[in-house]
């Protein structure tokens, strides 16, 4: 399976958003935050799809993508 379609890997990136949304809080900069919660909060929806099976997150433009995820 693609690292692209590790739910265990989209966990992690969504964590690394987190702590960069926590750390513009903590400087003041709301927008900064804001933006990297919402990158965070879809990490977080995707992964819940991805567990549920990993097709439902990737582009369906591409039927190879689709094989992948199979």
């Amino acid at each position: 399976m693609s690292i692209a379609l590790n739910a265990g890997a989209i966990v992690a990136k969504s964590q690394v958003y987190v702590k960069k949304a926590l750390a513009a809080k903590a400087q003041g900069e709301h927008e900064d935050c804001q933006l990297w919660a919402s990158f965070a909060l879809e990490l977080l929806a995707k992964h819940a799809l991805a567990t549920r099976h990993p097709s439902l997150i990737v582009d369906a433009g591409n039927p190879n993508n689709l094989l992948v995820a199979a």
